[in-house]
């Protein structure tokens, strides 16, 4: 390890204008005995092999015992209850509590940019962020940043005190400790902490959110590992997100990527620019950092197939490097991030949108961002309106300016989707995030109906916009807030709403159409309160009652619970003069059990796994491919509190007889061809005797069809169909339990989802793509035609029971409130009602087909196409590449209409995986050619 050091340490000296220390040091001094080495403490050199998690935290406890410059503690808890630690660095003063306060406080008032905020000045501290793990099987940085952390709590050389002195270096070495145990890349509930940053659903990102609110950094490095044996960092690939603050990055490109080249270079290192990682998604590790923080977001991969104590080096070397260019640099690093926030609130003040940019030298912007103006962005409460104040609060834990009107607001606004902005009346009550705040960048990334990509390359989804995931209305505003304006609005706080003030009543109201809502009807639930819900509207004291409003007797421990948790849950609830309200036709609902078909590799949220310190790709690996049981599991029991069993294919005979109320299977939770045609006729009798089946994407669909609880049939995808990830508009008919509440216009997220046609009419089209002409996408897609008026989730009648079948992901990534909660409704449906076609006899038994299952199983669960394509001019080079790749049987190149060919590979876009490594070294390939391709989908 001494020669990445050693040139690190040149890096250091050679950079001009160090100024002396405050720590004591003297140049070239020897490291401070009573700081322990890693050897010391865990009797094996660093990086002779992976660590355990015990061992980290053990190191850790080490230094924080032996060194004045160093506090070390627990952030939080992992979803298993592993511990989140976090390691704060610098001279002595900057550590302690009351040292860490008040430097935290100046870094978040010059985020705030607000009027009179003091200039940066020279003696300043600045925070840099050295952050790993995120991916449990990428296990190396953490490591190295052991010895980072030991250099930093030991040095006297004046070369490198000047750290301590000018920064505040956080580490955070375990974003993943159960991922790290498991030797998976996920979490204990199979979700890639590293697509979780907006939404925030894992307490691994919810600690960390708080953390860097906290301490806002001016630079932040995230630590993975990829195929093969390189390494990557900065610059990225395109796409670059439009509203990436221009300060972060030029740092990125023009200050931190020189630096890690150089010191690469001279240590003889492998490593490639511009290739496959990209900051456009805003759910990234370094786009995040960089939208949200302003700061110098870096990923840093080194290559898992290098021998262990190379991939330790490299990112020690890396880190180390980020460190010595950000105390180097401090001053004007930090006079330039303290600088974005006011340029943000000026350019909000316009209502001016950065325009698309970008960095390969190659590229050129395809797609331009519109020239639209937008003052404010606006989330109307109308409907759904606990989940608008779920989102209203996401927005405002991380500082973001959010207001709320007292009274009605004529203005222009361009609705969600719509191509053009009319004149409105917004009605109090309705949410508004104006755009002149520090913030507005986010606040733009997050909450627009289109990321705007300049052009069609996508390691990740092409949309995510808030709003349209949790299906709620709002739009833009196209005329700039006045005084008399802004005296209409105010500002909406952190906490729960305020408890309702509740008369005793015969009966409550409690309105059930978002999923924040639902959690209060389970939570009444679990209470031993009787839930009934109106299966049709109704009115009572002049007060319209949506259909699904759940009706709950009247009561002192009932109000008392309602007021609780209306409160919390921000849920309106309402007296009703008479327990059987008229025309309401309310039926009970009974308190869910749910049983989980579970995928039999890996595990999913188990704590009994010992912490052995698997490599990279080892045991549980392969998990990260399905990790829809996990996204579904963790909705039902984290969120919503359902009683929720695991089940295997051989237990599914079991069902009733343990009191399960509905079975729920998800995409790709079976691997093998193991489900028979004995297990299928136990979910055809579960269904008929009364039970609900709800089937998720590919493999729901298939086990349903296999089953014969679905005369739903699969359309085979046109030529040209291309859905990297979007949301799309739907239209929704509230006469099932599956959508009670929810009718209207609302969207849903396609992944490239299967395409299908309704079969019989022993259902209903609970939601349906809308029609041509209104099938508004958010994202890029092509060949969507097809969807228009298809079905999306069908509500199916079979004996005393139902199918409901989601050909999309409805709990997808747990960032999809729109379709979550019809999920929810689903579970809580009560049997045999709402299907519009009623059988009048008992419904026979049907022949099964386990062949149908098998379509479902191997590369393609879970997964979709991987697409790569280029021009006339390069197709004769794009043929010769894929010749020397061994890239499957199914893989194809065909020529386009239009000319050029496009490669096609079913089942290799892995969603929350790296991509193909082959597929990487075709695009190497490539551009060493200097073929650009027209689109990738990797």
């Amino acid at each position: 390890m001494r020669r990445w050091l050693l040139l690190a340490l040149l890096l250091a000296l050679a950079l001009p204008g160090v100024a002396a220390a405050a720590v004591p040091c003297t140049p070239g001094g020897a490291p401070l005995p009573a700081v322990p080495t890693w050897e010391a403490v865990n009797g094996f050199p660093l990086g002779e092999r992976q660590a355990t998690n015990a061992e980290i935290e053990r190191y850790v406890a080490a230094v924080d015992a032996a060194s004045d410059r160093v506090d070390a503690g627990i952030a939080g808890r992992s979803v298993d209850g592993r511990a989140l630690p976090v390691v704060h660095v610098g001279a002595p003063e900057h550590v302690t509590p009351a040292g860490r306060r008040r430097i935290g406080a100046r870094a978040r008032a010059l985020r705030d940019a607000r009027p009179g905020t003091p200039r940066v000045r020279p003696d300043d501290t600045a925070i840099v962020w050295i952050a790993a793990g995120v991916h449990g099987n990428e296990p190396s940085a953490t490591d190295a940043h052991m010895r980072i952390l030991y250099d930093l709590a030991s040095t006297t050389d004046c070369a490198r005190t000047v750290r301590l002195d000018r920064l505040l270096t956080v580490l955070f070495p375990l974003q993943n400790p159960d991922g790290r145990v498991l030797g998976q890349r996920t979490n204990g509930y199979r979700f890639d902490l590293n697509r979780d940053w907006f939404a925030r659903t894992q307490p691994e990102t919810r600690v960390k959110i708080d953390l860097l609110e906290r301490y806002p950094p001016i630079a932040f490095v995230d630590g993975h590992e990829q195929a093969g044996d390189g390494a990557f960092f900065p610059p990225n690939a395109d796409p670059i997100h439009h509203e990436i603050p221009d300060g972060p990055l030029r740092q990125i490109n023009a200050v931190y990527g020189p630096a890690l080249r150089a010191a690469m270079d001279a240590a003889g290192r492998d490593y490639t620019n511009y290739t496959t990682y990209d900051l456009f998604f805003m759910g990234f590790g370094d786009t995040v950092p960089t939208t949200l923080y302003g700061a110098a977001g870096m990923t840093f991969e080194k290559g898992g197939q290098d021998v262990y104590p190379a991939k330790v080096q490299e990112h020690g070397l890396l880190a180390d490097t980020v460190l010595a260019v950000a105390a180097q640099g401090r001053t004007a690093l930090l006079r330039e991030w303290a600088a974005q926030w006011t340029a943000a609130r000026r350019q909000g003040a316009r209502g001016v949108l950065e325009p698309n940019v970008v960095v390969q030298p190659t590229n050129t912007v395809r797609f331009p961002v519109p020239r639209e103006r937008v003052y404010a962005h606006v989330l109307r409460a109308g409907r759904h309106a606990a989940d608008v104040a779920v989102l209203a609060r996401r927005l405002r834990t991380v500082g973001v300016e959010v207001l709320r009107l007292r009274g009605p607001l004529r203005t222009r606004m361009r609705a969600l989707g719509a191509p053009r902005a009319t004149t409105v009346t917004l009605p109090a009550g309705t949410y508004v995030v104006p755009m002149d705040q520090s913030r507005k960048h986010w606040v733009q990334a997050l909450l627009a109906d289109d990321a705007h990509v300049p052009f069609p390359y996508f390691y990740d989804v092409s949309g995510w916009s808030n709003p349209l995931l949790m299906g709620l209305d709002g739009g833009v505003l196209h005329a700039p807030l006045r005084a008399a304006d802004r005296r209409l609005l105010r500002p909406v706080g952190v906490g729960a709403s305020p408890a309702p003030s509740l008369p005793a009543a015969p009966a409550y109201a409690v309105d059930a159409d978002a999923l924040e809502s639902l959690r209060l009807v389970l939570a009444l639930q679990r209470a031993g309160v009787t839930v009934r819900r109106a299966s049709a509207p109704f009115r009572d004291r002049g007060r319209r009652h949506r259909r699904g409003t759940a009706i709950v007797a009247g009561g002192s421990t009932t109000r008392a619970l309602l007021r609780r948790g209306a409160g919390r849950h921000h849920t309106a609830v309402t007296a009703l003069s008479t327990a059987s309200p008229a025309g309401a036709a309310p039926v009970t609902v009974p308190a869910p059990k749910v049983a989980v078909l579970r995928d039999p590799t890996g595990t999913v949220g188990d704590t009994t796994v010992p912490d052995v310190g698997l490599p990279l790709g080892g045991p549980g690996a392969a998990a990260a491919l399905a990790p829809s049981e996990g996204w579904v599991r963790w909705l039902l029991e984290r969120e919503l509190g359902v009683e929720v069993v695991r089940v295997a294919e051989t237990e599914l005979g079991t069902l009733a007889s343990r009191g399960i109320t509905t079975l729920v299977v998800p995409d790709a939770a079976l691997r093998a061809p193991t489900l028979t045609a004995l297990g299928l006729r136990a979910v055809q009798d579960f269904v008929r005797a009364g039970g609900t089946y709800v089937g998720l994407r590919a493999q729901g669909l298939g086990v349903a069809q296999a089953a014969g609880l679905t005369s739903a049939r699969t359309v085979a995808a046109p030529r040209g169909f291309q859905v990297p990830g979007v949301s799309i508009a739907v239209r929704v008919d509230d006469r099932s339990p599956v959508t009670w509440g929810l009718g209207g216009r609302s969207w849903v997220f396609n992944t490239g989802d299967p395409i299908v046609e309704r079969g019989s009419s022993r259902g209903s089209e609970a939601v349906a793509y809308a029609p041509a002409g209104a099938l508004v996408i958010s994202g890029y897609a092509e060949g969507t035609e097809v969807l228009a008026g298809t079905p999306v989730v069908l509500d199916e009648r079979f004996g005393a029971g139902r199918a409901v079948i989601f050909t999309v992901d409805a709990a997808f990534r747990g960032s999809v409130e729109g379709t979550e909660r019809m999920l929810a409704n689903a579970v809580l449906a009560p049997p045999g009602l709402g299907a519009r076609a009623r059988p009048r006899t008992a419904t026979p038994p049907v022949p099964v087909r386990p062949e149908l299952v098998a379509r479902t199983l191997g590369a393609a669960a879970g997964a979709t196409d991987a697409v790569v394509r280029v021009g006339p001019a390069d197709e004769a080079r794009l043929r010769a590449a894929v010749r020397t790749l061994d890239l499957g049987p199914a893989a194809r190149v065909t020529a386009q209409l239009r000319g050029g060919a496009e490669l096609r590979v079913p089942g290799a876009r892995r969603g929350d995986g790296h991509p193909d490594e082959r597929l990487v070294r075709l695009l190497d390939a490539l551009r060493r050619q200097g073929v650009r391709p027209q689109l990738l989908a990797l």
